[in-house]
């Protein structure tokens, strides 16, 4: 969930992070935090609506089903294994914003699908009306929601920061950012398709155009967060 900027142009080094706290720290946490959480509650609608959700919560999703446990407890289990990567070699990408998305959001994710499954029957979300209508809100507060999450600048999800890692462990091939963060929610994508995940329309148009969305709404946010007026 990023925009095509390069690993150098966006992070410079990234084993190595200012001690410094960003300007406007306060309003980064409140934006992050409401950002974790709107991403997190449209997932779970996402999820009720079964017509698929971004490439990772898709294989959290059907993996999830396989091993027994709660959407939660598995996202942050992936996570938790993709972090050790990152410190190893993304130190600069490790922030409270990557520790509220590892810790809170599949728990939000939870919570948000057990308030709709004691609020809503099966059957409405069975109405073909029903996912037409509530389908482009829910998109749209994911977008934002994710875009407030990563346009703070408070550290990244290891899932969006993997593929940070990997363009610079291949920096001499010079593979540029935009595919090799492509191939890796394809590759999620694949898995949770296999392992029988929320997939279906959504799961590819959020992969092909939810990176130019997010960047998009990214820019809306800069401004706010730098005191800036929008151009």
């Amino acid at each position: 969930m990023t925009n095509n900027a390069s690993v150098a142009a966006r992070h410079g080094s990234l084993t190595k992070k200012s001690p410094h706290l960003p300007e406007r720290f306060a309003l980064r946490l409140v934006l992050m935090f409401a950002g974790v959480a709107l991403s997190a509650l449209a997932t779970s609608v996402l999820l009720k609506l079964s017509l698929g959700t971004d490439p990772y919560s898709s294989f959290v999703r059907g993996l999830s089903n396989h091993i027994g446990v709660s959407y939660g407890t598995t996202q942050l289990a992936a996570q938790l294994f993709m972090f050790i990567f990152m410190l190893i070699r993304g130190h600069k990408l490790i922030g409270v914003g990557m520790v509220a998305n590892m810790t809170l959001s599949g728990y939000i994710v939870d919570l948000g699908t057990f308030i709709l499954d004691n609020t809503v029957s099966d059957s409405v979300w069975d109405s073909v009306p029903v996912k037409i209508a509530v389908l482009i809100p829910a998109l749209i507060v994911f977008i934002v929601g994710a875009a407030l999450y990563m346009a703070v600048d408070l550290g990244v999800s290891p899932y969006d920061g993997m593929p940070y890692i990997i363009t610079d462990l291949l920096s001499s091939m010079k593979v540029p950012f935009k595919y090799i963060r492509t191939l890796w929610d394809l590759f999620f994508m694949t898995m949770g398709f296999l392992l029988g995940g929320s997939f279906g329309v959504v799961t590819v148009i959020e992969m092909i155009f939810l990176g130019q969305a997010i960047a998009f709404f990214s820019k809306k946010v800069q401004p706010l967060i730098h005191n800036k007026k929008s151009a």
